[in-house]
């Protein structure tokens, strides 16, 4: 027997204390719980005119085997994009029909995600969430509406400026 067998014979009590206390740690601890989640379509490419409402949809499905309770939130653009329902509970197999209504006033691209979470109604041990993030790319054409409500507080400007103009009496020499 060599140096490297003797090292490898006192290494042995250290390898079969260190498995079991991971077999203990795995074993002893509450097993954390996963909701399968199923979005359709898997991202959203809107086209939309600057202020003009632009509603879509996306199904959420439950594809796990126990109820689930899921919240759908976009990650940006809070402002500009409205969801409903935001909050709704599916049995095992059901699915939902989500609506996204979009409205920006701005030209442009605008991405973010729309998030999709499900947890389990049960609270037994570490019930875990699962999501899905769907894209969500938004092209906004068209004029800026500011700058059609700037044009027409000038052209009203304008407008009374001559009409006072018109109104005052000429001056006689």
């Amino acid at each position: 027997m060599g140096p490297d067998s003797i090292d490898m014979i006192n290494r042995w009590p250290l390898i079969i204390f260190s498995c079991l206390i991971a077999w203990l740690g795995v074993f002893s601890v509450e097993q954390a719980l996963a909701v399968g989640v199923g979005v359709k379509p898997k991202d959203l490419n809107l086209k939309i005119q600057a202020a003009q409402q632009t509603v879509t949809e996306i199904l959420v499905m439950n594809v796990s085997n126990e109820p689930a309770i899921y919240q759908v939130y976009p990650d940006g653009l809070e402002k500009n994009i409205k969801i409903g329902p935001t909050d709704f509970r599916l049995e095992p197999g059901d699915s939902q029909i989500v609506k996204i209504i979009v409205k920006i006033n701005n030209p442009g691209r605008f991405s973010t995600n729309i998030s999709v979470i499900g947890r389990p109604l049960a609270n037994a041990g570490l019930a875990a969430a699962s999501g899905v993030k769907v894209p969500i790319m938004v092209e906004v054409f068209g004029l800026n509406i500011y700058w059609f409500l700037l044009a027409a507080l000038v052209c009203l400007a304008v407008f009374f400026t001559l009409l006072l103009r018109n109104k005052q009496p000429k001056k006689s020499s």
